[in-house]
């Protein structure tokens, strides 16, 4: 099982409109095939949200089947999903990615 993590930071003044715009948007993640589930927390320490003023912090950490599953969100899917943040936060929006492989 891979964990395919990604980190949002948006400015403050957009957190409620970001949070309501997120769980549907985990919902079409969660729709392609080999997602399992999700989980969500609020980033209360992160030195890239240190670094950017006026900023909230949220962490989703989505569990996916293996890295056929991650081929195919990123080479089918993540360009139209990432385009739709983008297009709805602008540069109130930023977002860096990790995979993890859980270790024995």
């Amino acid at each position: 099982m891979l964990v395919y993590e990604v980190n949002c930071l948006v400015n403050t003044k957009m957190k409620e409109t970001f949070m309501e715009w997120l769980p549907n948007h985990i919902r079409e993640i969660l729709a392609i095939d080999g997602f399992i589930s999700a989980e969500t927390y609020q980033m209360l320490e992160d030195d890239q949200l240190s670094a950017r003023e006026n900023s909230f912090g949220v962490s989703i950490r989505y569990y996916l089947k293996g890295q056929d599953t991650l081929n195919n969100y990123l080479d089918n899917h993540a360009e139209k999903l990432r385009k739709d943040g983008k297009d709805k936060f602008g540069d109130q929006l930023s977002a860096y990615r990790r995979v993890l492989l859980k270790s024995a």
